[in-house]
C-alpha cells in the first residue's frame, strides 16, 4: 500500500521549530499571515482528517542543488532563494517543476538538518507570494496538473512542515482548501497535453483528506470519480498502453493512478473496479518499456529514468503480469531473445501530440545490460532548437528520405500528418522472431511505402532487417537508414567499407554488415539522461532511389570479447 494508516489531526506539542540558516544569505526566515490565493475563492475553515504519506523516492543530487541555493531541472540551474519564484530565465518545464514542490522530497534525501528548515521556510515564503504571484498572470502556477502535484506533496508533508506550529498549520490548511476549490473549478477546462492524472491525484487528496462539511463535499468527491472514469476510459488501451505512447508518460501516469488508489483507500472509500484494473495494465506495458539496464525506451519525449524509481512504483503497484511480447493498441512490438532485447515503435503518432515523435518504425536494441542501438532521447526543457530536433525523424533509429520527417512537425511543436502504419505481421518458431510491418509517411511526397522486416535468432545474438522502398513509380530521393548508438559503445569501420565493429562498456563485440548502401559513421547526440547532453555517433546507410523496390539489408550479430 502506498500510504500509512489514517493519521488523525490534533493541537501539535512542543516548542516551537526554529528555522535556521535558510538560502543562500538567508539566516531565518519570519512566518506571517498573508491572505492566501486572493481574488480565487473566499476562505472556508477546514480540517484534515487523513494525511497522505510520500512513497516516492527523492533525489539528493536535486535536494543538495536546493540546498545550496540553486533549483535544477533539466538543462537549467538557476539561482533559488526568498522571494524568487518567478526568475526571468526560468522556462516552462522549470517553472512547473519549482512551483509542483514534488521537490520536498529531493531535500528530505539529503542527509543535512537543514533540510526541514529550508522546506519549511520555503512554503512560508511561497504563501507570502501568492498575491505576486497571482498579478504577475503566470497561468503556468495555477495549472491544473502542477497544482495538483502542489496540493497532494503539500498535503503528504503537511506533519513535518507544521509540527509545533499551529498557528502555520491553520494558514497551511487554509490555503490549501482554497487552491483546491480553484482546481476543482478548473481541472475541466484543462488545455492540451495537462497531466490531467496528475491534477487528479491533487483533487483526489483534497477531497478526501480535507473535505469541506455536508452535501458539497458528497458531490465534490462524486465528481472526481466521475473525472477519473472518464480519464481511464479515454486514456488507457485495452492493453494497457497510454494514447500518448510515451514510456515516461506511462509511467508518471501509473503513478498518479497509485496515488489516487491509496487515497481512496486511506478514506476507507471504495476504489472503483476501473482504476484497480487501469493498474493492473499498466504495470505490465511499464515492464515492457524497460530494457535490460532496467530503464525506459526513448520514443516519444522519453529520458531513461531511474531504474530504482520504476521499481518502486511497479512494486506500489502490485500488479504482476509481465511484460507482453505485443501492444497492439499502443502500437509496439517487443523481440526478446536471451539476452537481447528490441522495442520496435509500430504504431502511428498519437493524436494527443504534445509527446509524439516522427518515430515511426524506429527501434532500440540492447544485449544484456548494455544499450547498443538507441533513438536520441528528449529534451528537456521549452523553446530549444534541440525539442524539435529531438521530435524528427533522423533523431531515430530508422529510415528517412532526403532527411524528411515521415510525420510533418508543425512550426508550434504539434504534428501535421501523420504517418499511418499497416500490413504488421509477427511470427515466432523456435529459430526466432520475424516483426514487418509498413508506413506511409513519405507516400505524399516521395512515391515511396516504407517497410522495415526484422529477425531476431533464438540465440539473441544475430538481429537482422531489410528495409524495402516500394512505389507504383515516379519514387525518387535519397535514403539514409540510421543506427543511432548509445554514447558508450564504439564504432569503427571495417576494412572492407561495408560493416562497422562494435565494441559495448562490458568489451562484448558486435558487427553490422550492410548490403544495398555506403555505409559511414557521423555524429549523433544521446539525452537519454534528463538534462544530460553526450556525443555519440551513429552509423549511416545511405543511396539513392533508383530502382523498385528498393532493398536494403543489414545484420547485427554478436562476435567475440573486443579488446581495446
Amino acid at each position: 500500500m502506498a500510504y500509512g494508516a489514517l493519521t488523525p489531526i490534533g493541537r501539535p506539542s512542543g516548542l516551537r521549530a526554529g528555522f535556521g540558516a535558510l538560502w543562500r544569505n538567508a539566516a531565518s526566515l519570519v512566518m506571517r499571515n498573508a491572505a492566501a490565493l486572493p481574488g480565487i475563492v473566499r476562505p472556508r475553515e477546514t480540517q484534515l482528517v487523513a494525511i497522505p504519506a510520500d512513497p516516492w523516492p527523492g533525489n539528493p543530487v536535486k535536494g543538495q542543488a536546493i540546498l545550496s541555493g540553486t533549483f535544477l531541472h533539466g538543462s537549467k540551474t538557476i539561482p533559488f532563494g526568498r522571494g524568487e519564484w518567478l526568475p526571468p530565465e526560468a522556462d516552462a518545464g522549470w517553472l512547473a517543476a519549482l512551483h509542483s514542490f514534488t521537490w520536498l522530497r529531493d531535500v528530505d534525501a539529503v542527509d543535512n538538518p537543514l533540510g526541514l528548515a529550508v522546506m519549511r521556510g520555503a512554503v512560508a515564503d511561497w504563501l507570502d507570494s501568492v498575491p505576486e504571484l497571482r498579478r504577475a498572470a503566470r497561468p503556468l502556477v495555477w495549472r491544473p496538473d502542477v497544482l495538483g502535484n502542489r496540493l497532494l506533496s503539500l498535503l503528504s508533508w503537511f506533519d513535518r512542515l507544521t509540527e509545533d506550529d499551529e498557528d502555520f498549520g491553520k494558514r497551511l490548511r487554509q490555503s490549501l482548501s482554497e487552491q483546491g476549490d480553484y482546481l476543482a473549478g478548473t481541472i475541466g477546462v484543462a488545455p492540451p497535453g495537462v497531466s490531467i492524472s496528475d491534477a487528479l491525484a491533487g483533487l483526489f487528496a483534497i477531497e478526501f483528506c480535507l473535505p469541506k462539511t455536508g452535501s458539497p463535499s458528497d458531490r465534490r468527491k462524486a465528481k472526481a470519480l466521475r473525472l477519473l472514469d472518464q480519464l481511464l476510459r479515454q486514456q488507457i488501451h485495452p492493453d494497457g498502453g497510454q494514447v500518448e505512447r510515451s514510456p515516461r508518460v506511462q509511467l508518471d501516469m501509473l503513478r498518479s493512478l497509485i496515488d489516487i488508489r491509496a487515497i481512496l483507500r486511506l478514506a476507507y472509500h471504495e476504489v472503483p473496479d476501473l482504476l484497480q484494473q487501469s493498474i493492473d495494465r499498466m504495470a505490465p506495458i511499464l515492464r515492457f518499456y524497460r530494457h535490460g539496464d532496467g530503464g525506459l525506451a526513448l520514443f516519444n519525449d522519453s529520458n531513461v529514468g531511474d531504474a530504482g524509481e520504476i521499481d518502486q512504483v511497479l512494486a506500489e503497484a502490485d500488479a504482476a503480469g509481465k511484460a507482453p511480447r505485443s501492444a497492439p493498441h499502443t502500437g509496439f512490438e517487443r523481440m526478446v531473445a536471451k539476452r537481447s532485447v528490441a522495442i520496435v515503435d509500430v504504431g502511428s503518432p498519437a493524436e494527443i501530440d504534445t509527446h509524439a515523435h516522427a518515430g515511426t518504425l524506429s527501434f532500440e536494441f540492447s544485449f544484456n545490460k548494455e544499450r547498443m542501438i538507441v533513438n536520441c532521447g528528449a529534451y528537456v526543457g521549452e523553446g530549444s532548437p534541440w525539442r524539435r530536433a529531438q521530435r524528427a525523424t533522423a533523431a531515430h533509429s530508422t529510415l528517412t528520405i532526403d532527411d524528411a520527417n515521415s510525420s510533418e512537425i508543425m512550426g508550434a511543436g504539434t504534428l501535421g500528418k501523420r504517418a499511418r502504419v499497416f500490413d504488421l505481421m509477427r511470427e515466432e518458431s523456435e529459430h526466432g522472431i520475424w516483426l514487418e510491418a509498413r508506413h506511409d509517411g513519405y507516400l505524399d511526397r516521395f512515391k515511396v511505402i516504407h517497410q522495415r522486416r526484422l529477425f531476431m535468432a533464438a540465440s539473441g545474438d544475430d538481429l537482422r532487417g531489410e528495409e524495402i522502398l516500394l512505389s507504383d513509380g515516379g519514387a525518387k530521393g535519397r535514403f539514409a537508414v540510421r543506427f543511432h548508438l548509445h554514447h558508450k559503445v564504439q564504432a569503427s569501420v571495417a576494412q572492407d567499407n561495408k560493416a562497422v565493429l562494435l565494441r559495448l562498456p562490458s568489451g562484448a563485440g558486435w558487427r553490422l554488415r550492410v548490403a544495398g548502401g555506403a555505409i559511414s559513421l557521423a555524429d549523433s547526440v544521446y539525452l537519454g539522461l534528463a538534462g544530460d547532453m553526450r556525443r555519440a555517433r551513429q552509423i549511416l546507410i545511405q543511396g539513392d532511389i533508383q530502382a523498385i523496390p528498393t532493398r536494403i539489408k543489414w545484420a547485427l550479430q554478436r562476435e567475440g570479447p573486443v579488446k581495446p
